[in-house]
């Protein structure tokens, strides 16, 4: 999640350099821009992918642009939309417990997988926890209630 939120912050913040008025499209130095992500992304750990367009010129700019990245924790979003849906339609009661089982367990990010199996939480707290600790464990029992292939669509 850490290299999620600091790659956004990368992208957002050679954006708002590429489209402040105050450079002029030919003083743009599209090498130097991608030497100065890589000297900063060399320093971290991990993998990173930053890629740049330039809105008014159409020129591009980046370092690992073409290497594929899983997109991770972004997943619980579209499994959120889809609970959400089913719930509006009747189809899932927000209130329904489910109990934690060895099956969901999932280390990385959250709090349930420090619980013990055999707990119980309600959808709607399941769904609370995928969102706010972007928690794995939480994201599972979801999944298994609305079925991988049916949110994947």
């Amino acid at each position: 999640m850490r290299k999620f939120i600091i790659f956004f912050c990368f992208f957002f913040l050679f954006y708002a350099c590429l489209s402040d008025s105050t450079w002029a499209a030919s003083s743009v130095s599209y090498r130097t821009l991608e030497k100065e992500i890589f000297d900063l992304i060399e320093q971290k750990q991990g993998t990173y992918g930053v890629y740049v367009i330039d809105l008014k010129t159409g020129q591009i700019c980046g370092v690992n642009e073409d290497t594929v990245f899983h997109a991770a924790s972004t997943f619980k979003v579209p499994v959120n939309l889809y609970l959400f849906q089913q719930i509006a339609k009747g189809k899932i009661n927000p209130h329904k417990k489910l109990i934690y089982q060895a099956k969901h367990y999932e280390g990385g990010t959250g709090i349930l997988q420090y619980k013990k199996y055999g707990s119980a939480y309600t959808i709607q707290e399941l769904a609370k926890y995928s969102i706010i600790y972007s928690d794995n464990v939480a994201t599972n029992m979801l999944l298994e209630v609305l079925g991988r292939k049916k949110v994947k669509k």
